[in-house]
């Protein structure tokens, strides 16, 4: 009897010793608010050709494919100095479509809380986005 004793305290001893290795390994699930940075390096009016460019580039968004790494770099527009780029990048353990959505997301809220700025940038949890 005293055997099996010493075999059952051995094994609650590993389960609490192991427990709290098992308790810290968990996946992050939590979730931040966004941090929007709207760049003070120049602005733009709502008639500009800039603007124009913007507006196609983020509506082309809708219509892109999910890439299976995760990265995007997309423009709209000519070489004239008012061309608008955008890039979004996923970490690795997103998956493709909530990715492309995240950035598609992003791109528009971007817009919205950086109405007039030629460059922006803001990080999710899960991805960066671009403007």
């Amino acid at each position: 009897m005293e055997h099996v004793r010493v075999i059952f305290l051995f094994f609650a001893c590993c389960v609490l010793m192991f427990l709290p290795f098992q308790t810290l390994a968990q996946v992050d699930t939590y979730e931040f608010d966004p941090d929007f940075n709207c760049v003070d390096r120049g602005n733009f009016t709502a008639n500009s050709s800039f603007a124009g460019n913007l507006n196609r580039l983020v509506s082309s968004l809708s219509s892109l494919t999910s890439k299976p790494y995760g990265f995007y770099n997309l423009s709209s527009g000519d070489s004239s100095g008012e061309k608008a780029y955008a890039i979004g990048l996923c970490r690795r353990e997103v998956k493709r479509d909530d990715c492309l959505r995240c950035i598609q997301t992003a791109a528009r809220n971007l817009t919205e809380q950086c109405p007039r700025s030629k460059q922006a940038v803001v990080w999710y949890t899960q991805y960066v986005s671009l403007l």
